[in-house]
């Protein structure tokens, strides 16, 4: 991760198990850090949904070390709009159902 990302939990975590190492690549973006990770330039912290089922990546811990909030944002103006609405519970559902990959279980099969 760049230096501005350092200060967060996944930069904690990997600055933990990397504190002998220099980096070898900086990026910000979970694809570029995934693609990174992929060609074997290094370690990296990624999150389970973009992982879980990549050839070749080895998950270092057994649980998930990290868990985030996932906040939703609404203009007070339109917040009872039903295409608001709809869109709101849409997104709550499709999260709902991804809960268990989103938190890092292992896919059913």
């Amino acid at each position: 991760m760049q230096d501005d990302l350092l200060a967060t939990p996944d930069g904690q975590w990997l600055a933990e198990r990397t504190r002998q190492a220099g980096p070898a690549l900086l990026a910000n973006s979970r694809e570029v850090q995934l693609r990174g990770v992929m060609a074997e330039v290094g370690l990296e912290h990624l999150p389970c949904y973009l992982a879980q089922g990549q050839p070749g990546l080895v998950r270092l811990d057994a649980e998930p070390s990290i868990v985030r909030e996932i906040w939703m944002g609404v203009h007070r103006d339109t917040r009872s709009a039903p295409r608001i609405v709809a869109v709101q519970e849409a997104l709550v559902a499709g999260l709902e159902n991804s809960r268990a990959l989103l938190r890092g279980a292992s896919p059913p099969g």
